[in-house]
């Protein structure tokens, strides 16, 4: 039996606890043992995802096994609800992952004449010299300039490189949205497994360019909205980036308690120097901030 939908909220409502259950109950992946095995859940909310036909078929999209954030039906519907959100409306920087899943609310990002920063996939610059962070879209006129660019190629031919060694002055995230693979109303959430966002975050953070007041959103299917038994906010990490509002194609979840966002900036001793080679973005930061404290610390000295 499929689960029973819920009529559609305004963006401005937060559905019932009771009927946000009801629509949760069905999507259930059995009983919770402490600790969440991240991986499993993962796993499971693909695989219902795949099984109940809730992904778009897409040519292009790279099956090679790895774990996607969902190319869910009905993500144009979710990224309209989040743009007509007073948080998305008010924002003049708005930071969006490049996932294809997200791809319509960067191309709607453009429209209302947002700043647009989009990162690089993976973090893994492919530009070579000093490395790129991701693209900062500007004033993209027209709609089918605002088509190509909303595209992870078109981003980085159509933006202003950014660099984590070179941010501009003043540019600061209003908000700050990722991909999930599961979320709950309670802010918890996961991604691909990989850390991108949380790595993301942390080097922004340092730069100064988000805070704890940020607002951090993501598009959702409401089969990635998993009751909060299934991953507690009391285990996330002190890295672990959660979300204050989930826009599914139905709904609008608002974080009624929200939860407090990563301050440790990039954790650098849980990088190897394996993963570091592969995102030499981030290398590029070490190797800035490494220079900068050894010269703290000779200025110190001679005084």
């Amino acid at each position: 039996m499929s689960a029973k939908q819920p009529p559609s909220t305004s963006h401005e409502e937060t559905p019932p606890e009771e009927d946000l259950a009801n629509n949760l109950q069905d999507l259930s992946l059995g009983g919770v043992t402490p600790p969440v095995d991240k991986d499993r859940l993962r796993q499971q909310i693909s695989q219902r995802m795949t099984e109940r036909n809730l992904l778009v078929p897409f040519k292009n999209h790279k099956q090679d096994g790895q774990l996607k954030i969902p190319y869910f039906k009905g993500c144009e519907r979710a990224a309209e609800r989040l743009a007509r959100a007073p948080e998305f409306q008010r924002s003049s920087v708005v930071k969006v992952n490049p996932s294809l899943a997200q791809m319509h609310l960067r191309k709607l990002a453009m429209k209302a004449g947002k700043d647009l920063v989009v990162p690089v996939p993976a973090l893994e610059d492919s530009e070579g010299g000093d490395p790129v962070f991701g693209h900062l879209i500007r004033g993209a006129d027209g709609p089918r300039l605002m088509q190509k660019a909303c595209t992870k190629a078109g981003a980085a031919r159509h933006g202003e490189p950014l660099r984590l060694t070179s941010w501009p002055e003043g540019l600061r995230i209003d908000l700050f949205v990722v991909g999930c693979v599961v979320a709950t109303r309670e802010g918890a959430r996961l991604g691909k497994g990989k850390g991108f966002a949380e790595m993301e975050w942390g080097a922004l953070f340092e730069l100064g360019a988000v805070d704890k007041d940020t607002v951090v959103a993501t598009t959702a299917h409401e089969a990635q909205v998993v009751w909060p038994g299934k991953l507690p906010a009391e285990g996330m990490e002190e890295h672990d980036l959660p979300v204050d509002i989930i826009s599914t194609p139905s709904r609008m979840v608002r974080v009624k308690k929200r939860l407090a966002k990563p301050e440790c900036g990039v954790l650098w001793e849980r990088l190897s120097e394996e993963r570091l080679e592969r995102m030499p973005v981030l290398r590029a930061l070490k190797d800035k901030q490494g220079k900068k404290e050894k010269e703290e610390k000779t200025t110190v000295a001679e005084k």
